[in-house]
């Protein structure tokens, strides 16, 4: 399954809204914050996305791939969406080559030699000579994956989602009362403060059968946070604002995750969203 800007329609606008929300930001801004040629970077890098997708949407693949390569340049980590386009044009238009280098790159976060063999990712296939070398690479990248990868942090978060979704399903409501949406909470705010926010270079990919997953076991249970009002939320907001900056978290989750903190207890919805001048959306208000 398809993912990032060839999944929805919607993607182009709130890749708009991604690229306002850092200059905003940016404006708005306390605390600590990441060195300025960093924030440059993830700002130049988010940019250069929005013009490979608006070419997509152009059917200009070959102009798109060039632009991911050039955005690249501008994160050590790039987001795993990114990267998974970029391999699906590089596939399209039988640039094989590079389309090897991006699986590998998905190799060293955890996707196995099963998940190569869907469509369209099959059709690497067709370049012979390059698929046995892919073969031959993958138990060197795949040791990588086993290197660099926190597995105890990578269960720990796994095992929180699992009780998560005890917590906040609504047959489950016996789990609310007995206090464990708080212990649940304290825990993961925990990891936050001490860690930061893990992404799939700290703790793996997430795969669903064919679907490389966009939300981490952590993104749910940081909305169900924002959503049941847990505390000053200040700290966490900080953490998650400044992994924006650094490149670790996508722009969308954090102000999906912001909205929440002017809502309602239990809210679910994007009423929050307001469209503001050249089609631009911020959240509303007090944000």
């Amino acid at each position: 399954m398809l993912i990032g800007i060839f999944s929805t329609k919607f993607a182009t606008k709130y890749r708009i809204f991604f690229i306002f929300l850092l200059y905003f930001l940016n404006l708005h801004s306390y605390g600590q914050k990441p060195k300025v040629d960093k924030i440059d970077s993830t700002k130049k890098y988010h940019l250069l996305i929005n013009d490979a997708e608006l070419k997509i949407c152009d059917k200009q693949f070959k102009t798109a791939i060039q632009i991911y390569d050039k955005a690249f340049v501008y994160l050590k980590t790039p987001f795993v969406k990114d990267i998974y386009n970029c391999l699906l044009l590089c596939i399209y238009e039988k640039k094989y080559k590079p389309a090897f280098g991006y699986s590998r790159k998905l190799i060293q976060l955890g996707a196995t030699l099963k998940f190569f063999d869907q469509y369209p990712l099959y059709n690497l296939k067709n370049d012979q000579d390059g698929w046995v070398n892919f073969i031959h690479d993958y138990p060197i990248f795949l040791e990588q994956y086993y290197k660099k990868i926190d597995f105890n942090l990578r269960n720990e978060l796994m095992n929180l989602n699992i009780i998560d979704q005890n917590v906040f399903c609504p047959r489950q409501e016996n789990f609310k009362i007995s206090g464990f949406s708080e212990i649940l909470f304290s825990d993961l705010k925990d990891i936050l403060l001490e860690q930061g926010y893990p992404n799939e270079y700290k703790i793996g990919l997430f795969i669903e059968n064919d679907t490389v997953m966009s939300e981490l076991p952590q993104d749910v249970i940081i909305r169900h946070m924002y959503q049941e009002h847990y505390g000053n939320l200040d700290d966490i907001s900080e953490i998650l604002k400044r992994s924006v900056f650094e490149g670790k978290l996508d722009p969308f989750k954090y102000a999906n995750d912001e909205m929440f903190k002017h809502q309602p207890n239990n809210f679910y919805g994007v009423e929050s969203l307001v469209k503001v001048k050249d089609n631009f959306y911020i959240p509303k208000p007090n944000f």
